[in-house]
């Protein structure tokens, strides 16, 4: 799922547009890191168009994808209130326009708009609402499902991704991803070119997803 959040948008919107606290309209390119994992937050952003990915680097290499984030996503402010460096990296998928707000500003706002704070502690619920779901779906369901649920999601929004993001993003190896596709292949739902993976039939991959959901 890409998070977004359009209410929080509005507000930031409406916000900046007024004057009334120090925020920062800054633009990135696709491939643009400007978050980086280990760093020390200085600031907080909500993305205003465009995609961004956030992604965890382990200690042996492998890149560990956390998700997606469009409009309205909040990114940094669980840095900021825990004190923490990033926990992730965020990247540009897409041209990006985002709000950046300096920590003590964001503070400030949180503490003058009663709004916007219950805005923020929803969006922290429904954080972990969709990633309890998530967990219990990967488990809940064989591989294959989650990869054609994944492709419906990134197609909508123009991403592509290769094997090895298929396995990040999932937590699974790229030689279980090979297995999962092969058989998707046999059934004439995707077509593997190089590292891409391609939809043959989109009718069949909402077949085989509906008939997933009804097991």
């Amino acid at each position: 799922m890409i998070a977004t959040n359009p209410k929080i948008l509005k507000f930031i919107q409406q916000a900046a547009s007024e004057q009334h606290y120090a925020i920062a309209q800054v633009q990135f390119k696709p491939g643009q890191r400007f978050m980086s994992q280990g760093d020390v937050p200085k600031k907080v952003y909500v993305i205003e168009s465009g995609i961004v990915k956030f992604y965890v680097l382990e200690s042996n290499g492998k890149e560990f994808t956390v998700g997606f984030g469009g409009p309205g996503k909040l990114l940094g402010e669980i840095e900021m209130f825990t004190r923490q460096p990033y926990f992730s990296s965020v990247e540009a998928l897409h041209p990006v326009k985002a709000y950046a707000l300096p920590l003590d500003e964001f503070l400030k706002i949180l503490e003058e708009e009663r709004t916007f704070n219950q805005m923020v502690m929803e969006d922290f619920a429904l954080r972990i609402y969709m990633t309890a779901t998530r967990t219990a779906s990967q488990m809940l369901y064989p591989l294959e499902y989650s990869i054609l649920k994944l492709i419906v999601l990134l197609n909508a929004s123009d991403i592509s991704i290769t094997r090895s993001g298929f396995a990040n993003y999932l937590g699974v190896t790229v030689r279980s991803v090979n297995r999962a596709i092969r058989s998707l292949k046999e059934k004439g739902i995707l077509e593997a070119e190089g590292t891409q993976i391609v939809v043959v039939s989109d009718q069949k991959l909402q077949e085989e997803v509906k008939r997933y959901e009804s097991l």
